[in-house]
């Protein structure tokens, strides 16, 4: 696969940044202070600050991603972002840690290596996802960004343009196409066309609306003023005539089905 992306890109790839999501992360918070020698804060009293900072007791087999200092206090002055050259007597720093399950980063590094090329970086998924979508004023003044992948669903807070909390839970986009298929008992790529299609379809008209959950299955019938069939989302081979009990008929509206 490496091979076919780099002749169609006419491009020779030899480092890779890899993003990964899951890895059961977690957040620390971590603070240190530094009485200041001088009076002056220079690069070295950053440094001895960042050191201060006490690491928590992270647990066997975890790994821990670069920490990022995201506030920056000189005496009773808070929110610097670069406090080196300003005056004070003691400064103290907040910074955000972000360990992972260590094995999985391993796992990374194996498959790196397999396919002949060096790693130049490592980030999480969620970290990455909250870059490239929240534009500046969002990551200053304070934002969540929710990624939601096929296994997974990663989210991550920002403020003052730093990430300050990251987590993931094991649900995602396959978890969804499954309950689609199994409650309106239909193939799984009926269901992945309604996910995809229908929902972005309807999703604006659905905002606002009343949902309710009935049944075992917890399928939400959605109060809908327009029916939404499913003979633009079956296949087209398919049958439509004789449906199974419980399946719904061409046209039907969702919100009538019994499950």
């Amino acid at each position: 696969a490496v091979q076919a992306a780099q002749k169609m890109a006419n491009v020779r790839v030899d480092h890779v940044i890899a993003s990964f999501a899951g890895a059961e992360p977690r957040s620390y918070g971590l603070a240190g202070e530094w009485d200041l020698q001088d009076s002056v804060v220079t690069e070295q009293d950053v440094a001895r600050v960042l050191a201060a900072c006490d690491v928590p007791d992270l647990g066997p087999g975890r790994a821990v991603l670069p920490a990022h200092p995201v506030n920056f206090a000189l005496d009773h002055r808070s929110g610097l972002g670069d406090p080196r050259g300003q005056i004070g007597h003691r400064l103290a720093c907040d910074m955000h840690l972000l360990s992972v399950d260590g094995d999985v980063i391993q796992n990374l590094l194996y498959c790196i290596k397999r396919c002949d090329l060096e790693l130049a970086g490592i980030a999480s998924s969620a970290y990455a996802s909250g870059i490239s979508s929240l534009v500046e004023d969002e990551q200053e003044l304070g934002a969540a960004c929710i990624d939601m992948g096929g296994g997974s669903t990663g989210i991550s807070v920002f403020m003052k343009k730093h990430m300050i909390y990251a987590d993931c839970v094991r649900m995602g986009g396959d978890h969804v196409t499954s309950d689609i298929a199994k409650g309106l008992q239909i193939p799984l790529t009926a269901a992945e066309r309604i996910k995809n299609v229908g929902l972005c379809k309807h999703a604006r008209a659905w905002r606002g609306q009343r949902i309710v959950f009935q049944h075992a299955f917890a399928m939400p019938a959605l109060h809908y003023q327009n029916s939404i069939g499913l003979r633009d989302y079956l296949p087209r081979k398919q049958p439509r005539t004789a449906a199974r009990r419980g399946q719904p008929e061409p046209g039907q509206d969702l919100s009538l089905i019994n499950i």
